[in-house]
């Protein structure tokens, strides 16, 4: 177990840096496998919504252009987001099997979906500064903001490349999946603000 453990985290953060192999060590994943990866956002899940509390009703939410989300309570906006965050899973693991279909290259699904989970515990530490700046008290939130995009530009990278390697596929139908699954989240990000707009103001 200790040595499986090691070989997924060295395999993500190979990927994380762009490195050609790290993929191998997801090759060969049972379906079991994949659902057992699953173990790892969920254990992560709490963190996400914690840290999105924490610009509940802030200026970043006006940099985001998403300041419907203001109109929700803290409660409401820990349970949407958690309903979010599960109904956008669903919606891209459907996507993504779909995808894998139509480039004839399903015997690397349960690959590419464990790779993904693993990589989030990469995507922990690189959202960590971010964090960091918001529990430190009183932040810039232009500064914020600029981080945050700059964070989720190389998350858009890494997931480029890791579809890439992933389904042996070329780049730029990595590159067009990795932007299609940033579009999924801005999209399920603006229904929810718009449902701020409409039902809670």
């Amino acid at each position: 177990m200790k040595n499986m453990i090691i070989k997924k985290l060295r395999g993500a953060l190979d990927l994380a840096l762009f490195i050609k192999g790290g993929e191998k060590a997801f090759r060969g994943t049972t379906f079991k496998g994949m659902m057992w990866s699953f173990v790892i956002p969920l254990l992560f899940l709490p963190y996400g919504i914690w840290g999105m509390s924490m610009t509940h009703n802030t200026e970043l939410q006006d940099l985001s252009e998403l300041e419907g989300l203001k109109n929700f309570t803290f409660a409401q906006f820990v349970m949407i987001s958690f309903v979010k965050a599960i109904a956008v899973t669903i919606i891209m693991l459907v996507i993504l099997y779909y995808f894998t279909k139509l480039m004839e290259r399903t015997e690397f699904f349960y690959d590419l979906i464990a790779a993904g989970n693993w990589m989030g515990i990469i995507s922990f530490f690189i959202y960590l500064p971010m964090t960091f700046m918001v529990l430190a008290g009183d932040p810039e939130w232009m500064s914020v903001y600029m981080l945050a995009t700059i964070t989720i530009l190389y998350s858009l990278a890494i997931s480029a490349f890791s579809t890439w390697r992933l389904l042996n596929i070329p780049w730029e139908m990595g590159t067009a999946c990795a932007i299609l699954a940033l579009g999924i989240g801005e999209s399920a990000n603006k229904i929810v603000h718009l449902i701020g707009l409409n039902y809670f103001s």
